[in-house]
């Protein structure tokens, strides 16, 4: 029961933060949405790792703590701008099929989940196709509503094999994994900051978000590591990507976004799909 908490308390977080990550890019430039965040998440699990006084893990861990870093960032930087250029109450649950990835690695690996799983697997696909669905293709206003489906499709796919590789990272410490990966995640994006020829530009005016962005992206993370150890790791994953329900509670709140019935339809469907594979573990 602790790791079902601590991976349902993990999706509570991202969502939060996927939420304000999202809303901030839309008057933010993205890399700087990513780096500020990514960097306060570093600082706050490195006071962690330190205060731990616990050894390097070995070079196994290390690579897919770094496969973890990138294609955490990747789905992220994915899931920001579907969010910054989309319906958020949209893009959001497209990308909790990310727990989908994990699932098939389960079974590649012999993992036999019950059929009900597979329902589950099931209706969370054609929940993404009810919900990227356009309706009215002559109305411009609608085109917000299918502008993020594909970022939305491809931040699933990279945090998918996100979760998988956070997971193996974390079979030797899951906080020396959380730290590694946000430490690749820094370096990558500051190369690429480094590599662009903008100007790197932090209004204050988004700071306390951006800093809260990290800490609580951070937070979900170290807590899907250590429940995903604690716990089969199909069935934390799953938990762990319910996080859409927080963000659309509150795009529907401080957004005011509107879906038509199809597309409600879809979300809904989608996010049953995901609770229906994690209920019959």
């Amino acid at each position: 029961m602790p790791a079902v908490l601590l991976a349902l308390a993990a999706s509570v977080a991202w969502g939060v933060a996927d939420f304000l990550g999202g809303l901030t890019s839309r008057s933010t430039a993205l890399r700087t949405v990513l780096f500020v965040s990514q960097a306060t998440g570093l600082l706050l699990i490195g006071g962690v790792v330190s205060a731990r006084h616990t050894a390097l893990p070995s070079g196994h861990s290390v690579l897919f703590a770094v496969v973890a870093g990138v294609a955490g960032t990747a789905g992220l930087g994915a899931l920001y701008r579907g969010m910054a250029v989309g319906t958020v109450s949209i893009v959001a649950p497209i990308t909790a099929t990310s727990a989908i990835v994990p699932v098939s690695v389960g079974l590649i690996q012999g993992e036999r989940p019950r059929w009900l799983q597979l329902v589950g697997i099931g209706m969370a696909m054609v929940g993404v196709v009810m919900a990227s669905r356009q309706i009215r293709r002559d109305a411009p206003s609608d085109r917000r509503f299918t502008a993020g489906v594909g970022l939305g499709l491809g931040a699933a796919l990279s945090l998918g094999c996100f979760l998988i590789a956070l997971h193996e990272a974390g079979k030797a410490d899951p906080f020396w994994a959380v730290f590694l990966a946000r430490g690749a995640a820094v370096m990558l994006l500051g190369s690429l900051l480094l590599g662009s020829r903008t100007r790197f530009s932090l209004p204050r005016s988004t700071l306390a978000a951006l800093l809260a962005i990290g800490l609580l992206d951070t937070t979900a993370i170290t807590l899907y590591a250590v429940a995903s150890q604690h716990g089969m790791v199909s069935l934390m994953s799953v938990l762990a990507s319910l996080y859409p329900v927080s963000t659309v509670i509150l795009a529907r709140l401080f957004l005011q976004e509107r879906t038509s019935v199809s597309q409600r339809a879809g979300t809904v469907t989608v996010l049953a799909g995901i609770a229906l594979i994690a209920a019959f573990q």
